[in-house]
């Protein structure tokens, strides 16, 4: 009975000890999100061939497998914009137009994440200019001057990874190249002056890893053990009786 018994438990065990082993990974990804922002940068010198690099925490690996790498860039870009009338005409359906570009480099991208903030005003009615001799007069007053305001514009972009990981994994930083243009335009009458101060452009990066945890022992692996600890106390109880 005794041998029995010992061959039972060590049976259990064994499979007890198989069942943790070989349980599979779960099935739904943990997901670690990381940021970070170039803050707002005047778009001379931020643009092409002078990149502000981000840097953002890699993923480490000991937390588990990392099955795919999520990077989004959203960016924007802004300026107080005003437009004064140069003709001698009075128009009704003046407006400013921004086109606008922000893109990103990381490892394993194909290309560039790219973004295009972009934007027109409303259309305003403005008065003739004020001419002196034939030549426009601009003193940023009067009828045939609008002032926009502070204007932004938005636009977002993103790519998945679930091949060429190896940059992302770590205990360290991985590197994001971020950089921008853009200008403005207007419409509406043959001749105007922009104002435009404060054009600056930002991109802001998150990364997102997504990644198959290291499973902890699974329910039916403990209720083995807890089966085993009843048995034990069964057992026991046993030799009571017969004392």
């Amino acid at each position: 009975m005794k041998h029995g018994m010992k061959c039972t438990l060590v049976v259990l065990l064994g499979f007890v000890i198989w069942l943790c082993a070989t349980a599979p990974a779960p099935a739904v990804l943990s997901y670690i999100t990381n940021s970070a922002t170039t803050d707002w940068k005047a778009l001379s010198p931020f643009q092409p061939d002078n990149p502000v690099t981000l840097q953002l925490a890699q993923f480490d690996s000991s937390l588990g497998d990392l099955q795919q790498v999520y990077i989004l860039l959203d960016s924007a870009e802004h300026a107080t914009v005003s437009l004064e009338n140069g003709s001698s005409n009075a128009t009704a359906s003046a407006y400013m137009s921004l086109i606008g570009n922000v893109k990103a480099s990381a490892p394993s991208v194909s290309g560039f994440i790219t973004t295009a903030p972009m934007l027109n005003t409303a259309t305003v009615a403005l008065g003739p200019n004020g001419q002196e001799e034939g030549l426009p007069t601009y003193n940023h007053t009067g009828s045939d001057f609008y002032s926009f305001g502070l204007l932004t514009a938005y636009d977002s972009d993103s790519r998945l990874l679930t091949t060429s990981l190896t940059p992302y994994i770590g205990t360290g930083t991985v590197g994001v190249d971020v950089d921008g243009q853009g200008g403005w335009s207007f419409s509406g009458t043959s001749d105007a002056a922009m104002g435009i101060a404060g054009f600056q452009g930002k991109g802001d990066v998150t990364i997102i890893y997504g990644y198959n945890a290291i499973p902890a022992p699974s329910v039916l692996g403990l209720a083995g053990l807890g089966f085993l600890a009843l048995l034990y106390r069964r057992r026991m109880l046993q030799k009571l009786h017969r004392a």
